[in-house]
C-alpha cells in the first residue's frame, strides 16, 4: 500500500477518531484507516513501487518461505519454521525504542526482511506476510499488554484445525534481554484464554 499516497488523498487519516485511537500516529495508521474507514467507504488506494523497499522485503518473505518449508508439512510445523526463522533473523529495536526515536522501517516489514530488526509491530506484519505466502488462515492483533493501555502491542493469530492460536514472535526473541540469540516459545500457538493473561486486544 501506498501508505504517503493514502494520507495526501485523505487527509482525516491523522484526525483523531475514536476507531482510530488505539493504534497511535504512525506510519502504519494509515492501514488501519483503509481497513476500518477506507475500504467500507470504498476509498481508493494504490501500490507502492515495484521497487520499494516494501516490495523488496515481500519478494524475500516468498523466497524464504520456499527455503524454510516443504509441502510436506503440516500447517503447525510450517507456523514454527516461520516463526523461528523471525526470531532468530530479528533483533527488538530496543535502543530506538528505549529513546522513542524508533524508526519506520523498524515498525514494517522491510525492518525484519532488509535489516533484522524490529519492534512489535515489524514482528507481527512480517509474520502475517509469511502466513499469507503460506495459504494459512491468519489475522493481526493489536492491543496493549500486562494491562497498560499506554503499553500497545501488536501479535499475530491463526486458524489451526478450526481453532484461533495466537502467536507473538516479539515476547519469543530472547536476544535483546540476554545478549545473544535465544529463542523460547512460550508465545508460540497458545490458546485465547492464555495470551489473555498477559495480553488484551
Amino acid at each position: 500500500m501506498d501508505r504517503e499516497r493514502y494520507c495526501r488523498e485523505n487527509p482525516d487519516v491523522m484526525q483523531p477518531n475514536s476507531k482510530l485511537d488505539p493504534y497511535g500516529w504512525g506510519d502504519w495508521r494509515a492501514w488501519e484507516h483503509y481497513l476500518i474507514i477506507g475500504r467500507p467507504e470504498g476509498r481508493r488506494v494504490y501500490a507502492t513501487d515495484n521497487d520499494s523497499d516494501q516490495t523488496r522485503a515481500q519478494r524475500m518473505a516468498y523466497d524464504i518461505a520456499k527455503r524454510i518449508t516443504k509441502d510436506s508439512m503440516t500447517d503447525r510445523e510450517k507456523i514454527k519454521a516461520v516463526h523461528d526463522w523471525i526470531v532468530h533473523h530479528t533483533n527488538y529495536d530496543k535502543e530506538n525504542y528505549d529513546r522513542g526515536t524508533i524508526p519506520d522501517e523498524s515498525g514494517h516489514i522491510e525492518g525484519v526482511m532488509l535489516k533484522g530488526i524490529a519492534v512489535c509491530q515489524g514482528y507481527a506484519e512480517t509474520f502475517d506476510c509469511f502466513m499469507y505466502v503460506l495459504g494459512i488462515e491468519h489475522e493481526m492483533v493489536h492491543g496493549c499488554v500486562d494491562g497498560d493501555p499506554n503499553r500497545r502491542h501488536a501479535w499475530n493469530r491463526v486458524l489451526l484445525d478450526d481453532t484461533w492460536l495466537y502467536v507473538d514472535c516479539t515476547w519469543d526473541d530472547l536476544s535483546h534481554q540476554v545478549g545473544k540469540d535465544v529463542i523460547r516459545y512460550n508465545y508460540f500457538l497458545c490458546t485465547e484464554s492464555e495470551i489473555a493473561q498477559d495480553h488484551t486486544a
